[in-house]
């Protein structure tokens, strides 16, 4: 399956960005909860003196705006759920023979969890006993996509959401590494919601996998 990613926008050196930050109480329109929360507009490649943000987003906007983090905050919790799966597995299977290896087991960022993941497959040849993924020509675009999905939890992670000014789509802003240049990239639902249909692919293969072993 395709896994889509926010879409970076390609902005000239000389590209002039303005941006104005808002609080605002915000009532939950499921608990009825009154918050204080905070949005960020940006305008990209306009002249920034000449642009004339909006005194405030409408209540709509805003209450997608939530919307929005709420689901961005749903890809993060999904994906630390892969790498806590993937992270038992590894300690149930690989016994540290000192604390310096169990110290280096605890801290395996997920890269790492799913390369192990990814090798153990592969060098066990399970993968030949699943039911979609049982090829390495077909395990291959699968690897691909799971680092593509790490990736994209890292900008979900320490990502921001913003508005797009003056369309009031999204963007997100994130820390492209080891580069460290700040990225704009727009992000909308059917990426989130691609996100996690892969999440779930990942899932039903950490199942088939546990459950081969357990047959074993």
């Amino acid at each position: 399956m395709e896994l889509l990613s926010p879409r970076n926008i390609i902005m000239p050196d000389i590209a002039i960005i303005a941006s104005v930050q808002r609080d605002f109480d915000y009532i939950d329109p499921i608990f009825s909860t009154k918050m204080k929360k905070s949005t960020t507009s940006i305008a990209l490649g306009g002249n920034g003196s000449s642009i004339h943000f909006p005194s405030e987003p409408t209540n709509d906007q805003l209450v997608e705006f939530a919307g929005m983090q709420s689901l961005i905050k749903s890809c993060v919790d999904n994906a630390e759920e892969i790498k806590d799966r993937i992270h038992r597995i590894i300690f149930n299977k690989v016994k540290p023979e000192s604390e310096e290896e169990r110290i280096r087991q605890v801290k395996m960022d997920f890269m790492t969890v799913k390369q192990w993941f990814m090798d153990d497959i592969r060098s066990s040849k399970i993968y030949q006993k699943f039911s979609k993924y049982n090829s390495t020509k077909k395990l291959k675009p699968f690897s691909q996509a799971f680092n593509t999905f790490i990736l994209d939890r890292n900008k979900y992670t320490h990502g921001q959401l913003c508005f797009n000014y003056p369309q009031h789509d999204y963007l997100l802003v994130y820390t492209q590494t080891p580069e460290q240049r700040q990225r704009y990239a727009h992000i909308d639902i059917p990426i989130l919601t691609s996100y996690n249909q892969f999440y779930k692919e990942i899932r039903d293969v950490i199942s088939e996998y546990s459950i081969i072993h357990q047959e074993r």
